[in-house]
């Protein structure tokens, strides 16, 4: 289980094969967490799990595309 601040919302999770990332409320921050070890959570790429989530940033005045 990984915990999220108090009185946050997660609107999207994207999963890859060993993390994770959660775009969360009306911040709008995106948290991640798990292996980091080809840069996957947007860190400086290292061998360690990730095992609190860490916030890598923010998108507000970003535009979105998928």
């Amino acid at each position: 289980m990984v915990l999220i601040e108090q009185d946050r919302e997660i609107k999207e999770l994207s999963m890859g094969t060993s993390h994770t990332c959660a775009r969360l409320d009306s911040n709008p921050e995106v948290m991640c967490w798990g292996s980091n070890h080809s840069g996957q959570l947007s860190l400086k790429p290292d061998d360690q799990s990730h095992l609190k989530p860490e916030a890598i940033g923010s998108l507000k005045n970003k535009d979105l595309v998928s």
